[in-house]
């Protein structure tokens, strides 16, 4: 029976999908006429982001977002594209979004991050639309790095919206001066641990072993004749088994490690506090300034999460090699 099950959901999981796809070649004028129904709203948004050419004068309202998909109380790549689908929505509704989703009074996407549309919030003249809950269904998934159309896309939308406020700006900066100094040809790689590994989320891509992803990094580094590796983890353990593959070969950025997640028994990774004021932005930024050194190596090997596919988007297709593991999905 599990088989069975299995093999019908497979099935409809490939029928949605050519369905979907199939549905983006119809003109926009066409796919309106049906609006409502699920796979239609995505291909009208599909077309929408991808002829999208910025505000036009049609947009004469604000629409305040105070809350997304989820209850967030940290930054994370979930929450970031929860929001770029609500600015697509949004914007394809005819009103210019501003991202106000709090925790504890802070704006998480101020936090690290420009409001996409800031240069228009001085206009008074403008109205803000109110009682109207904008919730989007349209969000990268973890096959869409291995869809071109789907990657091109969601590189196109992380380029217009997705921008480092002031302070994140500088901070990775200084970060990426010491990584990338002398000229350095550098290789990304993430390997996840922690809760991910842990709890196996269901539907969320299978990770590698490191003896996979060490495998692979022999060649390539090799291959492409990379001079280090830059290393995106959260755990000691993992950059000591690094060290030990790679000497003197390994780059890291400043961060905290939380390998104190498994001496607490803690179930998720954000239960993890390291006891020190603002840890929550500390945390939101070294994670995030991880992924963004990432997007800026020559080249990308890692599992398949959402940060190593934000790392693609955020690379706009410019690596010279990208290679995230497809090993399925936890079941």
């Amino acid at each position: 029976m599990k088989i069975l099950k299995r093999f019908l959901r497979k099935v409809l999981e490939y029928t949605l999908e050519v369905i979907e796809h199939s549905l983006r070649h119809l003109p926009l004028s066409l796919l309106r006429v049906f609006q409502g129904v699920s796979l239609v709203d995505k291909a009208c948004l599909y077309k929408f982001a991808i002829d999208f050419k910025g505000v036009d004068k049609v947009n004469k309202k604000f629409y305040i977002c105070t809350k997304g998909a989820y209850e967030y109380d940290f930054f994370n790549m979930c929450f970031l594209n929860n929001m770029l689908g609500i600015i697509l929505l949004s914007l394809y509704k005819g009103y210019i979004p501003v991202i106000n989703v709090r925790y504890a009074e802070l704006n998480i996407w101020d936090m690290f991050l420009k409001q996409p549309f800031s240069n228009y919030l001085d206009q008074s003249s403008y109205s803000i639309i109110e009682n109207e809950n904008i919730q989007s269904f349209f969000s990268p998934s973890f096959k869409s790095i291995y869809n071109k159309n789907d990657l091109k896309l969601w590189c196109k939308i992380y380029n217009n919206f997705v921008e480092l406020n002031d302070e994140t700006k500088n901070y990775v900066e200084r970060e990426c001066q010491d990584v990338f100094r002398d000229g350095r040809r550098v290789m990304g790689v993430l390997c996840r641990g922690t809760d991910y590994v842990t709890l196996k989320p269901l539907g969320h891509p299978i990770q590698p072993t490191l003896e996979q992803v060490f495998s692979l990094l022999k060649v390539k580094m090799k291959e492409l004749r990379m001079d280090y590796i830059y290393l995106a983890t959260e755990e000691k353990k993992i950059e000591e088994r690094f060290e030990q593959e790679f000497p003197g070969k390994i780059l890291i950025n400043k961060r905290s490690y939380y390998d104190n997640y498994y001496a607490n028994k803690c179930t998720y990774i954000r239960e993890v506090n390291f006891e020190r004021e603002n840890d929550s932005y500390y945390k939101g930024l070294e994670y995030f300034s991880s992924i963004v050194i990432l997007s800026r190596c020559q080249a990308l090997i890692g599992g398949n999460t959402g940060g190593s596919c934000a790392a693609m988007f955020m690379n706009n297709m410019k690596y010279e090699y990208a290679h995230l593991f497809d090993l399925g999905c936890y079941r």
